[in-house]
């Protein structure tokens, strides 16, 4: 399995305009999937590899080559794994990286582009139960590593897992209408899903017997983005 070795401290808060729901205020979530009900289940696509590299006369090369026009299903993590195993590296984020590459990322928000302040947090749902935060840590600093190239795809009223390590799962549903849409694919840069993400390990989580947990769905109303972060019960 690829290893990131990195540590960092998330902060205890949300943007002023995310909604924090309490448990009798949840969205509906089917209770045999721990997703949200009349949602299908398939694997999140990845595209953009090239963007690893950078330098437009590396992307040129041979190298970049290998990594022009790749496409992966599945998790970062697997993602990931395979990068390297073809020779390239995704770098891990310290601390300070990590706080300027989550305000970046925020700053982008506005009318074209996801994340927006027109947030529902609903916690203690989602997935088939709560998961040790210390492992949602892991799956935030994988997607928040990410460059803005990588994209990732997922078609309408789908739950694709973006994000598992440790049983510790992170679905991206999209929310976009099957009968509006004509199952077009919606597309956006990956490190946006580690926004959500940590939304749910900031304001989501509690002790128990010493232990933290974490557990949460974050929607984002405008972009029809639903983030869920659980136990994956078939393991990762």
């Amino acid at each position: 399995m690829f290893t990131v070795l990195f540590l960092f401290a998330l902060a205890a808060s949300t943007g002023a305009a995310t909604r924090l729901h309490t448990i009798e205020d949840v969205p509906h979530i089917d209770s045999s999937t721990g997703l949200p009900y009349g949602y299908a289940k398939n694997d999140i696509v990845w595209s953009g590899f090239e963007s690893i590299l950078g330098d437009s006369e590396v992307t040129a090369s041979s190298e970049g080559t290998v990594l022009t026009g790749l496409v992966i299903n599945g998790t970062v993590e697997h993602v990931m794994a395979q990068v390297e195993g073809m020779g390239f590296s995704i770098k891990p984020l310290d601390d300070v990286a990590f706080d300027a590459k989550m305000t970046a990322i925020e700053a982008r928000r506005g009318e074209t582009e996801p994340p927006t302040d027109n947030r529902t947090l609903s916690c203690r749902v989602g997935g088939g139960g709560p998961v040790q935060r210390e492992y949602l840590t892991e799956g935030v600093g994988y997607l928040a590593a990410l460059g803005d190239g990588l994209r990732c795809s997922n078609l309408p009223k789908t739950c694709g897992r973006i994000s598992c390590s440790w049983s510790s799962g992170i679905w991206w549903c999209n929310e976009t209408d099957i009968d509006q849409d004509n199952d077009h694919m919606v597309e956006y840069k990956c490190n946006l899903f580690a926004v959500y993400a940590r939304d749910i390990h900031d304001s989501c989580w509690w002790d128990e017997n010493h232990i933290r947990f974490a557990q949460g769905e974050d929607s984002d109303n405008d972009f029809k983005i639903r983030v869920v972060a659980g136990k994956e019960t078939a393991g990762c």
